[in-house]
């Protein structure tokens, strides 16, 4: 594909010939071999409803029927393979693209890829006892840490993709990334002191990409005390080199692109995570063939917009996994937007009378915010009225629309578009876990430029935006039938350069902060659309994924401030809730630094679903739950719950409490 960029946009358009409004750009494709399929209202730089295509790698060992089964509809591995004209995949894929393609697919995410994924790991283990294998897929991951050896010079870890480190590969045809096995890890370890000063100097050499986007080039996301992958795969699987087990417990590592974590609007992320779990999947089918095996998929990323009844795109996905047990057990964050104020709920007779929000986008921000609600039925157009008004200082003239059309708000004084919205029918047409049905949902969203903008790009007005909502005459929603809103996140992750500020709600009997003047920890106050039920994070509502939040021990006990509550598709709550703060002083758990020998404190969901994969690992281990066991994802469940103490709070900290295991650094170096 990469070798002839034209007939790769043609054949791109072909897909979308019944698609007007849909035009393919080639972005950046000597590095990262992208074209970007855009609507011609793109979110100011923002893409959607794209798609993902790798190019065929040259390894005929890919199983390719099981993995299609994870997107659209499944292929016989002789409609890829069994024509040497190659042959036609999907009967709405173009003929010119078929012979390219590995069969990556996942629709409606984010962008093309026109790159291969790295060659499978010629490394095998030897023929041994059972294993259990730590999967992580993150940011930032220290993989020549003491923590992840066997020993001084051999890695726990058998393979890792760095998504966004440079390939070697030609340009002609580039692969995502690079990927190192356990035997070039450990060449790397045997150069410390040698080729390499110290840790410091190989994570350097790696030419790694900058974490944010004005990093000076050579300094990597590994070169900062703190790493949040580093962290999270300690909390999970982090051992001492002569621990007994060691040998035992193998770790497989995905570290995603740090332009893709610094986006916390989760533009492009969904496409990095699916091709991180088919690789792992792959990895562990190649690497472990002469071993039972379970593997145990840690991912502690969350995001606050999405559909929330586990059709979204890595909802179903990590459920698809489940299901055709690829993977034993998934822990995932809970989330940590209990007081973020950036979730609503509407009522069709509270439109009625009538219902005003403040929405608050903060100066000073260099990102695109975004806010979305979404109805449970599909909708031409609203059934209510929305009514945006801009800041009165602006000169912007508020819009009254029920998006029969897309519309945008020109700043009459710049002669630019500030803000966008737009009516969006999401259906899910990826895979659909078994027993869902694919429903089609109305979702809206209004875009807004960066409040702080580059020369000679639009800025949208800071101060309080007004979204007004009053039901149309002709209003098919039930009286009870909610319109649920959401702000995405977009506050600058730790250890990354400032550039977002998170924008928010605001209402006039919403009490953001109690009588002491401390922020709201009730579950809902006093009457307000806004609520802090329901703010799960949105890739954390599968049927049978453990999400986890994170719990303060000391005293009688309490969720932590920021852990998510439910109310949604889990009206529970999370699973289960993992101890990670000691008391209102030590708000955090120690784990590993980015160099060997170095701790760091740490805290949110993220810790806690860490610190329940090792729970997972060593019921695994211990042989309570031995490996291969029929329904070894529901056993592990089952496992986790019996052994929390049961829940005063189940809303937010689910069926019970679990204890940081003493495996991890945090326990052993307590202060």
């Amino acid at each position: 594909m990469t070798d002839n960029a034209g007939t790769t946009v043609q054949a791109l358009e072909a897909l979308f010939s019944g698609a007007s409004s849909y035009r393919v750009n080639l972005h950046d494709l000597e590095h990262w071999a992208y074209c970007d399929l855009r609507k011609d209202q793109p979110h100011f730089g923002q893409g959607h409803n794209e798609l993902i295509i790798f190019e065929k790698a040259n390894n005929p060992s890919f199983e390719l029927p099981r993995l299609l089964g994870h997107a659209l509809e499944a292929a016989t591995e002789e409609q890829v393979f069994g024509s040497d004209a190659g042959a036609v995949v999907y009967s709405d894929v173009p003929q010119s693209l078929s012979g390219n393609l590995t069969t990556c697919f996942a629709a409606n995410s984010g962008l093309v890829a026109s790159g291969s994924m790295p060659v499978l790991p010629a490394d095998t283990c030897d023929k041994g006892g059972p294993l259990v294998v730590t999967a992580i897929i993150d940011h930032a991951i220290p993989f020549a840490h003491e923590r992840f050896r066997l020993s001084a010079d051999r890695s726990r870890i058998d393979a890792i993709w760095l998504q966004g480190t440079p390939t070697a590969q030609s340009n002609t045809s580039p692969a995502i990334g690079r990927a190192l096995t356990g035997s070039s890890i450990a060449d790397l370890l045997g150069q410390i002191g040698g080729a390499f000063r110290d840790e410091n100097e190989l994570y350097s050499s790696m030419s790694s990409v900058p974490m944010g986007r004005d990093r000076q080039a050579g300094d990597t996301p590994l070169q900062q005390s703190f790493c949040h992958g580093g962290m999270m795969l300690d909390l999970a699987a982090g051992r001492e080199i002569n621990d007994a087990l060691a040998s035992k417990h193998r770790i497989l590592g995905v570290e995603l692109p740090a332009q893709i974590v610094a986006q916390t609007n989760g533009f492009l992320h969904e496409l990095f995570v699916k091709s991180a779990m088919n690789w792992i999947w792959f990895t562990a089918r190649s690497m472990y063939a002469n071993h039972p095996h379970e593997v145990i998929l840690n991912y502690s990323f969350g995001d606050f917009c999405g559909r929330r009844d586990g059709l979204g795109m890595l909802d179903a996905d990590f459920q698809l996994r489940l299901d055709r047990d690829e993977l034993a057990g998934i822990t995932v964050s809970a989330g940590n937007g209990f007081q973020s104020d950036c979730h609503a709920e509407i009522t069709a007779s509270e439109m009625a009378q009538g219902q005003d929000l403040t929405l608050c986008l903060q100066p000073g921000d260099k990102t695109p915010s975004f806010v979305q609600f979404w109805l449970d039925g599909s909708h031409e157009s609203l059934p209510f009225e929305l009514e945006i008004k801009p800041p009165s200082t602006s000169g912007i003239a508020p819009i009254v629309t029920s998006l029969e059309d897309d519309l945008e708000l020109v700043d009459p004084k710049a002669g630019s578009a500030v803000a966008r919205a737009y009516l969006q029918q999401d259906a899910p047409r990826y895979a659909v876990p078994d027993g869902r049905t694919a429903t089609i949902r109305t979702r809206v969203t209004i875009a807004f430029c960066r409040t702080e903008a580059a020369r000679g790009q639009a800025a949208a007005p800071a101060g309080r935006w007004g979204l007004s909502f009053k039901s149309r005459a002709n209003c098919d929603l039930s009286a009870q039938e909610k319109v649920m809103l959401w702000v995405e996140r977009g506050d600058s992750l730790p250890g990354f350069l400032p550039a977002g500020r998170q924008a928010y709600l605001a209402h006039a009997n919403h009490q953001r902060w109690d009588e002491s003047g401390r922020r709201n920890t009730a579950l809902d106050g006093a009457w307000s659309p806004i609520k802090r039920r329901n703010t799960l994070s949105a890739n954390a509502n599968a049927a049978d994924v453990l999400s986890v939040a994170a719990y303060r021990q000391a005293g009688r006990g309490q969720p932590a401030l920021y852990t998510a509550a439910g109310g949604g598709a889990k009206s529970g709550g999370p699973t289960v809730a993992v101890a990670i703060e000691r008391s209102d002083n030590r708000r955090s758990v120690l784990a590993a630094g980015t160099l060997s020998g170095a701790t760091r404190m740490g805290n949110g969901t993220s810790a806690a679903s860490a610190a329940l994969s090792r729970h997972l690992a060593e019921a695994v281990l211990s042989g309570t739950v031995p490996v291969g066991s029929a329904d070894i994802v529901k056993r592990l469940r089952s496992h986790v719950i019996d052994l929390a103490e049961p829940s005063k709070n189940p809303a937010r900290s689910g069926a019970g409490v679990l204890p940081v295991l003493d495996g991890c650094v945090g326990i052993h170096k307590s202060v």
